[in-house]
């Protein structure tokens, strides 16, 4: 099992485009770690370039329209993964007050990387981008995935996608084109990214739970051609390679879907600041998860019930 655990981050090192020089020296802890393993955050990105990313992560002009936050708790008995709206006001480090996904925009991954670390008082240890062309090609590989969605709804057409699809509610199942409509969607709810980000949610818990189901032993070779795609679809820092996956997969066995937490970031209001419309955290439910974070206890955060919140610049 080991070898060919081995053998799989293999594939993936083969196929992944990795970078130096993004991730900065993580600072001492202030509270020392009981546990066994440091806890990890990772910062996962879906870049809107459709196709053109390109293998420079410091490249300005793409935005991140998904931004997530997965935290891996220092017992390895839990994956927690926060989703933050691509339109809350946040401080940029290298452009000022604006929205979240401006951040790439305007410096790349390590302007993004600051923005989160700032925002969330946290250290980032790696980063994964994904274009959003690989949405298509990963559920083209995994033969589909199964979410249940709980709203019909239909998609509107776009510069990237030309075409209506139709969402029942219910199990439904997701593939390629078909696929990325569904999590890019915003425009068919009236709170706009916030739904969108909760689809967002439902497609990765979806997923994982494709791939747990493959299996490592059972289907070998499934997997060791999901390995090399879905290296071939991504962006990682240097360190986020062959020998952190093994590890950190060993270290997180058994692994189930239950074992991921997913949630969004506690928001408090809607709101226009100027002409842009913006997610205005709830600051007292994110100091409180920053506390969560510095105690590596996380785990046991239960999120309020969401506000209900308008798409203001979906209106009129």
């Amino acid at each position: 099992m080991g070898g060919y655990a081995w053998f799989l981050a293999a594939q993936f090192d083969a196929g992944t485009t990795s970078v130096d020089d993004v991730i900065t020296a993580a600072p001492t802890p202030s509270i020392a770690p009981t546990t066994a393993y440091a806890p990890e955050n990772i910062l996962i990105l879906g870049s809107d370039s459709r196709g053109r990313l390109g293998d420079d992560p410091n490249a300005t002009g793409n935005r991140s329209d998904v931004i997530m936050v997965m935290h891996i708790s220092g017992d390895r008995k839990s994956v927690q993964l926060m989703s933050i709206p691509r339109d809350t006001w946040v401080s940029i480090p290298c452009y000022g007050k604006g929205k979240a996904n401006w951040a790439m925009s305007f410096g790349g991954v390590p302007c993004a990387i600051s923005m989160v670390e700032k925002f969330m008082d946290i250290h980032i240890d790696h980063f994964v981008l994904i274009d959003f062309s690989g949405v298509k090609k990963l559920t083209t590989i995994l033969g589909g995935v199964t979410v249940n969605n709980p709203k019909a709804f239909t998609s509107d057409t776009n510069n990237y996608e030309h075409n209506h699809y139709r969402f029942e509610k219910g199990e439904i199942t997701l593939e390629g084109a078909r696929a990325l409509a569904y999590v890019r969607e915003r425009h068919a709810f009236s709170d706009g990214d916030v739904h969108r980000v909760a689809n967002q949610q439902r497609f990765v818990a979806a997923v994982t739970e494709k791939m747990l189901s493959l299996g490592l032993l059972s289907n070998p070779g499934k997997m060791a051609q999901v390995a090399s795609a879905v290296g071939k679809l991504l962006i990682v820092d240097s360190g986020l390679n062959s020998g952190w996956i093994v590890r950190t997969a060993t270290e997180l066995t058994p692994f189930e879907s239950s074992d991921l937490h997913q949630f969004t970031m506690p928001i408090e209001k809607s709101a226009m600041i100027g002409s842009q419309y913006a997610i205005i955290p709830d600051k007292s439910q994110m100091n409180f998860i920053k506390g969560l974070l510095k105690r590596d206890a996380l785990s046991g955060y239960l999120p309020p019930s969401p506000k209900k919140i308008v798409a203001l610049d979906q209106q009129g």
